[in-house]
């Protein structure tokens, strides 16, 4: 079976590389980096869902129930992120996981509702 083999040296060390490899042999090289960027992103994201936001303790049994979990951890994966980027935090997304699970002071149904209304902007 042909393989094609890319070494990625780090920058500035020649003796530090990574080496990816790929059956698809038609591919460029830039295309077999960027491809396997990706899939490390993937497998990052899998990993902190899984450690941090439990995506694997479920016991739901049907596929719309899975979805749906699902979809909430894309979406607390999202917001701590989008957090995490917008405060320029330095703390890892486990660590902000953790912040976001302490209880929040009971206030005022009218008051939750302002501090809510104050993030969205509606468009005419």
């Amino acid at each position: 079976m042909p393989v094609k083999l890319v070494f990625v040296t780090k920058r500035g060390d020649k003796n530090n590389y990574l080496v990816l490899g790929t059956t698809k042999t038609s591919l460029e090289s830039t295309d077999i980096i960027q491809m396997y960027a990706r899939r490390w992103q993937i497998e990052g994201y899998f990993k902190l869902a899984k450690q941090y936001l439990q995506f694997d303790k479920t016991q739901i049994q049907r596929y719309d129930g899975l979805c749906g979990h699902l979809a909430v951890i894309v979406l607390a994966y999202d917001i701590l992120g989008l957090n995490q980027r917008e405060y320029i935090d330095d703390r890892t997304i486990g660590d902000i996981f953790y912040d976001y699970e302490r209880s929040l002071p009971d206030i005022a149904f009218v008051d939750a509702l302002v501090e809510c209304s104050s993030h969205f902007y509606i468009l005419i």
